[in-house]
């Protein structure tokens, strides 16, 4: 058997059911299953049946009272079993559909950023939006916003960084908005400038919506969204997590989860967050717990300002110097 490590749900490694009869699903021995219980003991063999464990101990104690003639049994050889992972701020739908079509792009710096450009401006017309997949400046190794000089690796397009709460464009997409030095930042936003006073490129919180003929989102089918959501919550699988949380769930991501769920076809526990207007709290019949270990409801969630990646999230204290170089803004006393 290929080595690897195995990987269970926390949540019934944390917790582990009373002993039943013999003849458990499954046997994991001889190898060092990682309990995370308040000693943080490590066991020889653990025994599951129905999804849950109920053994764990030493590999002769776990074989002599859990096997039975259809247990499948598995000799780990030293191997180690963890916990499964969770994960509880996860936007899976949002991340399923950016990549229905195209590969997510990792960028890790100016120049990662730069080249994505240029091979996108390579193969896309001119005049035609090239947007930059979503990357929070904390990520990058600059460590601050990209500007209108790193946008500008391409002169001939339109170019739009996604930084979620803030964005940055380059010099095409001001002069086509007509953004200038002049140009009033709107309501609790702001237009960042360089040392000139000129637009660098920079939006923060509303002031994206300045931007004229703004790329629109491409529309889905309720199938196409079904397929892709599926297939992102087989990568958040295949990288080892075993629940998550839904961090912003709205009620066309809950009809698709509901029809996966129906389906057979969740690969992990999902733990949603109901992302409502304030004044939908009160008329929700959506309560914390309702469902079942596989899919259920948490928490509601309601934004009222912005996001702590882009420096827009109201805070007690200011971001500092540290965090205006992050997010663009040129004021140390900004606190969102």
């Amino acid at each position: 058997m290929p080595a690897r490590v195995f990987s269970l749900v926390a949540a019934i490694l944390l917790s582990a059911a009373p002993l039943i009869a013999a003849d458990s699903d499954l046997i994991l021995h001889s190898g060092k299953i990682i309990t995370v219980d308040a000693t943080f003991a490590i066991a020889e063999a653990v025994a599951v049946k129905d999804g849950r464990i109920v053994a764990v101990g030493r590999t002769a104690d776990v074989l002599a009272r859990e096997r039975g003639p259809k247990t499948q049994v598995i000799d780990l050889k030293g191997q180690t079993v963890l916990p499964g992972l969770t994960d509880t701020h996860t936007h899976p739908l949002g991340a399923a559909v950016s990549e229905h079509n195209t590969p997510f792009a990792v960028l890790r710096s100016f120049a990662d950023i730069r080249n994505y450009i240029r091979e996108q401006a390579a193969r896309t017309p001119k005049g035609e939006w090239i947007q930059v997949p979503k990357t929070f400046p904390g990520r990058l190794a600059e460590m601050r916003m990209p500007d209108r000089a790193v946008l500008d690796a391409a002169t001939d397009h339109p170019v739009f960084y996604d930084a979620s709460y803030a964005s940055s464009v380059n010099s095409y997409v001001l002069k086509m908005s007509g953004i200038t030095k002049d140009t009033a930042d709107p309501p609790g936003s702001r237009i960042v400038k360089d040392a000139k006073g000129e637009p660098n490129g920079i939006l923060v919180g509303r002031a994206s919506s300045l931007i004229k003929n703004a790329p629109r989102p491409r529309s889905f089918t309720e199938l196409e969204q079904i397929d892709a959501l599926e297939q992102m919550l087989k990568r958040y699988s295949a990288a080892g997590l075993t629940s998550i949380g839904d961090r912003g769930t709205s009620a066309e991501a809950f009809a698709l989860y509901t029809s996966l769920k129906k389906q057979n076809r969740l690969p992990l526990r999902i733990v949603m967050t109901a992302r409502l207007r304030p004044e939908e709290i009160e008329r929700s019949t959506w309560t914390t717990g309702q469902g079942d270990e596989w899919l259920k409801w948490g928490s509601f969630k309601v934004g009222l300002d912005g996001g702590m990646n882009a420096g827009t999230a109201y805070m007690r204290e200011p971001y500092g110097p540290f965090g205006a170089q992050l997010f663009g803004i040129d004021d140390p006393r900004n606190r969102g």
